[in-house]
């Protein structure tokens, strides 16, 4: 027995208002490529951190000793987080003997048990695909008694399930902690999308197809894919997680290839994938729908959290509670607001009309905003959002002092406030822009209008200024962009380095 394994980890997460399950892949844990490496950060942001082994549940015993895994559990050690050991099954023939002779079961649920608690594991998930319509019955009966096995530990014993994965019975759903919903790699959509395999619509029916089949809502994470898959109108199957005629298709790889945040896009190079705006879409309708939380596949494809283009810091930032008191919202969540830049960014949703004016006569303005979240440079776009309202505030702190000018772009009706100090009450209007229609500005459109320039401000390196931008959008698609440039200077989006998120 190797006694690194003996670290179990009982400080689990109990700030999360959902649960968030990051799946690493065994084959690849410890891969030193940049393309792939883990960042040990992670596991200080998942709640739960599932090794992902091609081992076969029934091949499970104590001689299971991949060097992936005691990596795994070395690295993991210490991190608050449940640790959870994935497993499939070496056949589907092999399995279902398995769970047809009841000697062979026993003595597997034993061995289970055993390696689980030696080991210092939270929990076990299992995923096999795919089991024939013969096979729930028994494989029902299985789950229950395994489950029954490990509960005197305080073990956990969850699912991975795909919509042709659905034949439990009802007493096994009602047994079992949890199910992790595949809701990726549907490629046929339902929302007549063709090959992109993961669309808001989809996951949206993908977690009502379980419901409707009794399973509860707060037994359900909805699956978030961290990939792309190639869209190609020949091959519709086709798809590579790693890598595709040498271009990796991971999450990782798009952001190391493009310069652009991507966070509005959902096709790069011939990729679908989901995008900041997608995973924060899709998590904030986890919570409002009562679910579980989400999962993740994978966390090897991910950029590490400390970067704000990071899929899982959007995932924490949607559904953590700040460490230092956050606010709660109206739907139950506190967000996080990170330490690493930015500025707050609440949003209101379904507010008519596209003057600013309609979103500060709000009765929840600006108290009770609909979500919150943080934008980290002075420009974002919300593709998948109409008759919203929104305030971006914070502190800015330029590593300058002189003279600037500031620049603003925006959709409908956008105004940017500056206070001489960090006090709210000191603000004063900068610039107001209204357009809409034909007349609307494109996104870094800077010049079409002489309002759209400030008057020249006096900053100073070391002080710290109030910034507030409102926006209210119409029909159209919002975007807003601010830029500045010290005179004599080249103008510039407002980055992330020089601005703070607001607290009260």
């Amino acid at each position: 027995m190797n006694n690194s394994l003996s670290l179990s980890n009982n400080r689990h997460l109990t700030e999360r208002k959902i649960q968030i399950v990051g799946y690493y892949h065994g084959r690849n844990f410890d891969l030193k490529a940049p393309e792939y490496a883990v960042a040990d950060s992670s596991f200080e942001q998942v709640t739960d951190a599932m090794y992902w082994s091609e081992i076969g549940v029934d091949k499970l015993t104590e001689e299971f000793y991949e060097d992936t895994f005691i990596s795994f559990m070395e690295r993991s050690a210490e991190k608050g987080v449940r640790r959870v050991l994935c497993t499939g099954v070496s056949s589907g023939e092999v399995m279902r003997d398995l769970i047809r002779n009841p000697e062979a079961r026993a003595k597997n649920i034993k061995e289970i048990v055993q390696f689980v608690v030696s080991v210092g594991l939270d929990g076990i998930n299992i995923d096999w695909e795919y089991p024939n319509p013969e096979d729930w019955l028994d494989y029902s009966n299985y789950l229950m008694e395994l489950n029954a096995a490990l509960k005197p530990s305080g073990k956990t014993l969850s699912l991975a399930l795909s919509e042709n994965l659905d034949g439990l019975s009802s007493d096994a759903i009602e047994a079992l902690d949890y199910f992790n919903i595949m809701a990726y790699d549907m490629m046929w959509g339902k929302d007549a999308r063709g090959e992109r395999h993961s669309t808001f619509p989809d996951s949206v029916d993908s977690i009502q197809y379980f419901i409707d089949k009794g399973y509860p809502p707060e037994k359900l994470n909805l699956g978030i894919p961290f990939y792309g898959r190639f869209v190609n109108e020949k091959s519709l199957s086709h798809s590579i997680w790693l890598f595709h005629d040498g271009n990796e298709s991971s999450y990782k790889t798009f952001c190391t290839t493009c310069s652009q945040l991507l966070s509005c896009q959902d096709i790069y190079e011939g990729f679908y994938y989901n995008g900041i705006d997608m995973v924060k879409r899709k998590t904030r309708w986890a919570v409002d729908k009562g679910l579980r939380g989400v999962m993740i596949w994978e966390m090897g494809f991910d950029l590490p959290v400390e970067d704000n283009r990071s899929l899982l810091r959007a995932i924490v930032e949607t559904a953590t509670p700040d460490r230092e008191g956050g606010r709660e919202l109206p739907h139950g969540v506190t967000l996080f607001l990170p330490q690493l830049g930015g500025l707050t960014m609440d949003l209101w949703r379904n507010v008519p009309g596209s003057a600013v004016a309609d979103l500060v006569e709000l009765s929840a303005y600006p108290e009770t905003p609909d979500y919150r979240s943080c934008v980290y440079n002075l420009e974002t776009r919300y593709g998948w959002d109409r008759n919203y309202g929104v305030r971006i505030y914070g502190y800015l702190q330029p590593k300058e002092s002189g003279l600037y000018y500031f620049w603003l772009a925006g959709n409908d009706n956008c105004e940017l406030y500056l206070s001489e100090t960090d006090n709210t009450e000191d603000k004063r209007l900068l610039i107001s822009v209204e357009t809409s229609g034909e007349d609307a500005l494109r996104n870094r459109e800077w010049d079409r209008y002489p309002n759209q320039r400030s008057v020249l401000v006096e900053l100073q390196v070391g002080c710290r200024y109030y910034i507030e931008v409102l926006h209210k959008a119409g029909e159209e698609n919002g975007y807003i962009a601010v830029a500045w440039n010290k005179t004599g200077g080249d103008r510039e989006i407002v980055m992330q380095s020089n601005l703070t998120p607001y607290r009260t």
